[in-house]
């Protein structure tokens, strides 16, 4: 890692375990939830959330810049949260990317349609008023404005 640094080469990584304290790397974790009740159903053998969240606090600390990925996002067919809660929790990273929930029957409905563009929205708003760049995955986009899921066809 240092090399590509030293030769002017962005480097970012993405881990659910702990930070990189290689100064200038662009540190990054997955957060669906913090929620520990889902972590226990969904992610049991990676660290808590609490943990990710603590280890993206102290790389944002060092000065260091910190991204999240809420991928894949559970829509309420799969499991029912507040997302502001997840957002207000990550208002100090530099970046957050949302992506839709893929292998699932439950997040290819009409219902999972209308809750991506509920939580796109609130997603949205909350990244613009906190100055975070945000990144919304293009077969989410493709899911929520074309009527389509990820394969393109047509959600009944």
């Amino acid at each position: 890692i240092q090399y590509l640094i030293d030769r002017g080469i962005r480097v970012a990584t993405s881990s659910k375990l702990e930070v990189s304290d290689v100064p200038g790397v662009r540190n990054g974790m997955t957060l669906l939830s913090v929620d520990r009740s889902f972590w226990g159903m969904y992610e049991s053998g990676a660290p808590s959330p609490i943990s990710r969240l603590l280890s993206l606090q102290k790389a944002h600390e060092w000065g260091e810049y910190t991204w999240t990925s809420i991928e894949p996002c559970p829509c309420t067919g799969i499991w029912k949260q507040d997302i502001t809660r997840l957002l207000k929790a990550l208002h100090f990273v530099d970046l957050m990317i949302l992506g839709k929930w893929n292998y699932d029957q439950r997040a290819r409905t009409d219902e999972a349609r209308e809750d991506y563009r509920r939580t796109i929205g609130i997603f949205r708003d909350f990244c613009k008023e906190h100055g975070i760049r945000y990144y919304v995955k293009s077969d989410t986009l493709t899911f929520i404005d074309e009527g389509t899921d990820i394969q393109g066809e047509k959600v009944k």
